[in-house]
């Protein structure tokens, strides 16, 4: 490394000791206390602010050309997840007159609830037909005449206009689409669905589901209010009963716990301060802040008690203790917020966020660490132990043998590597809309039923325009959008679709008797005319679904389709838009929506990641080359700091776990914390490499030192991570896995193939 600035390294560092020794020795400890209290119960008084929110818009990219088109599509008509679908079983079929009742009641009483605008029903719906004395209306189902069950069901289930979105194939269930005020506020939308839920439930149904932004908005909110409490509470208890184990002093457990209980304070109270509301990310923080910050207050409170336990006074143990760690848990800390920081390399606001606020709050965590436990070790009353923990690490005849084998070690890990390597390009990039769902939750238990009795819960939208900027209602212009429809029914899947056509089809129908072969687009233009003057006397644009704009310049095609997955999506979206050029000549088209735009999102993702990943490791090895003095020794960090990525990416492409937003936080996360024990093992290298001429010896010197650390400090992160598998959202679930496996080998890696590495290398200090 460059002499000057490895000098200028040092005497900054130096000048940064000289600062820290200052603070902690030279200010009386009631002014450091007295100051930390006070700006807690500052950030205190921000956390009754604190909100929790769940909007699947929030994910979509900011670097999205298309996000904004979507919002112009939503202000033209509505959104189109501001419904709620409720779908109704009866096991001995639809038409029994009991059932058809029962839901007919529903219907009408649901009408009347405050917040709702429309209900369309099995039950209210109707056929128009023209008569010479004017239109009639005809019922879908004839509910109060038994008689008419039979041809009522040959009329629905032939004309195919109504099955699988208000009837199930299988004849056993019903849906109604429901429309609500718009723009309600959480606590209104949960207040509605509570009603809705009782009122439903008093009817007696043998099964009753509901889909709909308020119902997964709640269940979201619900269970993260639940999961950060869980996930805190435990990683809490965790956190106590781990470092009792590792200190058998419940004075030193009660400093590392204090340390962190007052960077929570800080770290929520700006939260609040900043008003962001806390979403499913952030629900993680306050398990993380427990289980990452542990690591500096065992360092800390380790080197204390062993200079403590030999001889040396108080006063200088914390001195010594502080010097020697303070840098490498600064590092550490740095490192690791690095690592979650390059999060803002992925365009999606609520992972930013918790990258961000994960950062911060590990480098707070650090100082406040920093301030809190030396000063308060001055100020407790601590006797040495009568049994020096030094003692425990005189038995090193098993890192001995190890160190006699570094090429058996290289090349174990060398397949490891190449494993990983091989199996992390058969990662695909793959979600569904709502794939974060338990299979067991109630929610995935409704979802599943539209998927398997209607056409599913993903929602389908698609713009439409004229390309002269004129009206999308000419003959020319619905004779395309009825080959687009056909194939979007027949080809892509789509299903319960709504728009202009629809509602032209049905008009055409009933000024030609109501027979099912008119319900078509009209012959010709005049007829079109015709049909046009009728639509706009009954005011029927707006009759299920906004589809139509005031000018008719602009449309929409609204559906559902099964949540096959991004991948399935991407190539059937290829295919409609070949066949979109192919196929129209008057219509502009274009996909959007929110599993469209969610789509996009993913799409890029790995790109994103690489960009974070590599400003990272960068970053860490040039902390690790200033530290080491090393750009040598910083490069061979490297590979057993990248070793658990490749691990984990190897894991996920050989077992087929998708790589989308919530998966990516895995690799940053795991990086970030890897590097934790690299850094604390080449600080004591390079320490043991003054002091022992002979570099073997010094290696096992530092190995027989650093052991009980690394380890103690690797299983309370692997068993706080392991906490999050019990998350109901799968890729929370996910990360506590594939997180915890990664600091196995993350330890494996510090312990075994670093000092291989080293050994076999010749690393010379400047």
């Amino acid at each position: 490394m460059n002499g000057h600035f490895y000098k200028i390294w040092v005497r900054q560092t130096n000048n940064l000791r000289k600062v820290l020794s200052a603070m902690l020795f030279n200010i009386h400890p009631a002014f450091l206390f007295s100051f930390l209290l006070l700006l807690t119960l500052f950030w205190g008084s921000f956390l009754p602010s604190l909100k929790f929110n769940y909007n699947i818009e929030s994910f979509f990219s900011s670097e999205d050309p298309e996000v904004e088109f979507y919002y112009q599509h939503k202000d033209t008509f509505e959104n189109e997840n501001d419904f709620v679908l409720v779908g109704l079983k009866n096991n001995e079929g639809i038409f029994q007159k009991e059932f058809l009742q029962k839901t007919d009641t529903l219907t009408k009483t649901l009408k009347q609830f405050a917040r709702v605008e429309k209900v369309f029903s099995p039950t209210n719906l109707f056929e128009t037909i023209k008569t010479p004395l004017g239109g009639i209306r005809i019922p879908l189902i004839h509910v109060d005449e038994p008689n008419k069950y039979a041809s009522d069901k040959s009329r629905i289930y032939t004309s195919g206009i109504y099955t699988n979105s208000f009837f199930a194939d299988d004849e056993q269930a019903v849906s109604m689409l429901i429309r609500k005020q718009e723009n309600l506020t959480r606590q209104v939308n949960d207040s509605l669905l509570l009603a809705l839920k009782t009122t439903i439930s008093s009817f007696g149904f043998d099964e009753f589901h509901i889909a709909g932004r308020i119902q997964t908005q709640h269940y979201y909110i619900t269970k993260m209010k639940k999961q950060m409490g869980l996930f805190a509470g435990l990683a809490c208890l965790l956190f106590l009963i781990s470092l009792y184990l590792i200190f058998r002093n419940m004075r030193y457990v009660f400093l590392s716990f204090g340390a962190i209980l007052v960077s929570l304070v800080w770290i929520f109270g700006f939260i609040g301060w900043m008003g962001v509301k806390l979403d499913l990310m952030l629900t993680l923080l306050p398990s993380l802040i427990f289980i990452i910050s542990t690591s500096s207050s065992i360092h800390l409170i380790t080197r204390f008690r062993n200079e403590f336990n030999m001889d040396t006074s108080k006063q200088n143990a914390i001195k010594k203790a502080v010097i020697e760690t303070g840098l490498p848990n600064f590092l550490n800390a740095f490192t690791t917020a690095i690592g979650f920081a390059s999060l803002i390399m992925i365009p999606v606001a609520p992972i930013q966020r918790f990258g961000l606020f994960s950062a911060g709050g590990i480098l707070i965590s650090f100082f406040i660490g920093l301030l809190f436990i030396p000063t308060a070790l001055k100020v407790l009353n601590l006797k040495p132990s009568v049994k020096s923990i030094r003692s425990s690490y005189n038995d090193n005849g098993l890192f001995q043998k190890t160190l006699k084998k570094p090429r058996l070690i290289i090349g174990i890990a060398s397949f490891f590597i190449i494993f990983g390597i091989f199996f992390s390009f058969q990662i695909k990039i793959n979600n569904h809309f709502l794939d974060d769902l338990n299979p067991s939750s109630d929610l995935k238990n409704d979802l599943d039923f539209f998927e398997q009795n209607f056409s599913g819960i993903r929602p389908f939208e698609m713009n439409i325009q004229a390309k002269d900027g004129k009206s999308i209602l000419t003959y020319n212009a619905l004779s395309e959008m009825d080959k687009l429809e056909t194939y979007l029914s027949t080809e892509y899947k789509a299903g319960f679709l709504f728009s202009p056509l629809n509602l032209i089809k049905s008009i055409n129908k009933a000024v030609n008797g109501g027979s099912d072969e008119y319900y078509r687009i009209p012959a010709s233009q005049e007829e079109l005319d015709e049909v046009l003057k009728l639509a706009e006397k009954q005011r029927i644009w707006k009759r299920f679904l906004p589809v139509l704009n005031k000018d008719h310049s602009i449309g929409r095609i609204s559906g559902r389709t099964k949540d096959e997955g991004s991948l399935v999506f991407q190539k059937r979206n290829e295919n409609l838009e070949t066949f979109i050029i192919e196929h129209t000549h008057h219509l502009k088209l274009k996909l959007t929506g929110a599993a469209y735009l969610m789509d996009n999102a993913n799409s890029h993702i790995a790109w994103n990641l690489a960009k974070g990943m590599i400003l990272a490791v960068l970053i860490a090895t040039l902390v690790i080359g200033l530290f080491t003095s090393s750009w040598k020794l910083a490069l061979i960090s490297l590979v057993p700091n990248t070793l658990p990525l490749l691990l984990v990416a190897g894991f996920m492409g050989a077992t087929g776990i998708p790589l989308k937003v919530t998966t990516a936080l895995i690799f940053t996360i795991a990086y970030g914390i890897a590097v934790d024990d690299t850094i604390h093992f080449l600080n004591s290298y390079r320490l043991n490499k003054k002091i022992f001429l002979d570099r073997n010896e010094a290696l096992l010197q530092t190995i027989i030192k650093m052991w009980r650390p690394m380890l103690y400090t690797s299983l309370v992160l692997f068993s706080g991570f392991m906490i999050f598998t019990l998350s109901e959202f799968s890729s929370i679930s996910t990360l506590g896995v594939l997180v915890s496996s990664s600091l196995v080998v993350a330890l494996l890696a510090d312990l075994l193939f670093l000092p291989a590495l080293l050994k076999t290398k010749d690393i010379h200090n400047p």
